[in-house]
């Protein structure tokens, strides 16, 4: 269609612009190659109608979503009978003071309490070796300005 207008040697350009670009493997993998020998145009392919089931399912679908939304909100909740501020103060004052007194466990009752005799065998045959001494000596930092 456009053909008319242009030079030869300027659609000559374009053809190679194009035929340089179905060369791509994008243009491959996308099935988008354009056939410059034919002249005819496609025509463009009409949509088919939606057949009568699948105009029921989306009216049916359509009528589903246009409905009132549900009510998301938790029920209220019941409590039971109350009671005045002051028949409840003497128990708050009792929680508030600190307690008397404290439970001391021995260590071996502790949760995170390791025996200091059960060691593993192989760690009493561990011999230091020659790079752990070494890292295990503090670096000497070195100050400026003195």
């Amino acid at each position: 269609m456009c053909k008319s207008r242009f030079s030869a040697e300027r659609i000559e350009r374009l053809d190679r612009m194009i035929e340089a670009a179905n060369a791509t493997m994008y243009s491959k993998l996308a099935n988008c190659v354009l056939d410059l020998k034919k002249q005819d145009t496609k025509e463009v392919k009409k949509k088919k109608g939606w057949t009568e089931s699948e105009w029921k399912k989306h009216m049916d679908y359509i009528s589903q979503i246009a409905g009132p939304r549900k009510d998301f909100r938790p029920p209220p909740l019941t409590r039971g009978p109350r009671k005045p501020l002051e028949a409840l103060l003497p128990r708050l004052n009792q929680i508030s003071e600190l307690p008397k007194f404290k439970i001391y466990r021995r260590l071996s009752q502790e949760s995170n309490y390791r025996d200091p005799i059960k060691v593993p065998p192989n760690a009493l045959k561990y011999i230091i070796s020659d790079r752990i001494k070494k890292l295990a000596i503090p670096r000497v930092i070195p100050t400026y300005g003195d």
